[in-house]
């Protein structure tokens, strides 16, 4: 099965077109309650390629949602403290870390809205102004970082710093804000 997608893969990559995962009915029924934020995910946005869906019927055990939660803010936190030490800091290190950071982020997000009950929203403005109300938390850093991402804005060498240290007062706030809510 995996060696018929290369073919595809090659032409799929070209396009940008994410690599789909490959996941037999009996991955998902024993994994979905150890992966609850990203089978959720997948539930909500899946392209059934062929077959028939093994999400008709699956039951997505959410016991674990808030600790996965918790531990991919916590997680993206940390993890970018640490690429700023290993990037030494440059303006460069710090584009790249930027829009990886934001990538991470934005499931997790969404699994926040889940468990504050919120509609799930699928784009990422929409999903950090709907937090942003909801959480009474200002998170300029992740706009920005959003729009970074997007190519809408271009900020000079001197600006990229203070982009970061924005980000990251953004994502510590929302870290804080969120463990308070969840926990």
């Amino acid at each position: 099965m995996l060696k018929k997608y290369d073919s595809l893969h090659k032409r799929w990559s070209k396009e940008h077109v994410v690599v789909p995962l490959f996941l037999t009915v009996a991955d998902l029924q024993s994994a979905s309650f150890a992966f609850p934020l990203e089978y959720q995910d997948i539930h909500e946005c899946h392209r059934l390629l062929w077959g028939q869906d093994p999400f008709v019927g699956l039951k997505i055990d959410s016991r674990y949602l808030a600790a996965e939660v918790l531990q991919g803010l916590r997680g993206n936190l940390l993890r970018l403290r640490q690429r700023l030490v290993e990037g030494r800091s440059t303006e460069e290190a710090m584009t790249i870390l930027l829009s990886l950071s934001l990538t991470g982020l934005l499931p997790v997000l969404r699994g926040l809205q889940r468990l504050l009950e919120r509609p799930v929203l699928a784009h990422g403005e929409a999903l950090l102004k709907d937090l942003e109300a909801y959480l009474a938390v200002d998170l300029p850093g992740l706009r920005d970082a959003l729009l970074l991402k997007r190519g809408q804005i271009s900020p000079g060498q001197k600006e990229i710093p203070r982009l970061m240290d924005r980000y990251l007062a953004s994502l510590t706030r929302l870290v804080t804000t969120a463990e308070a809510r969840i926990t």
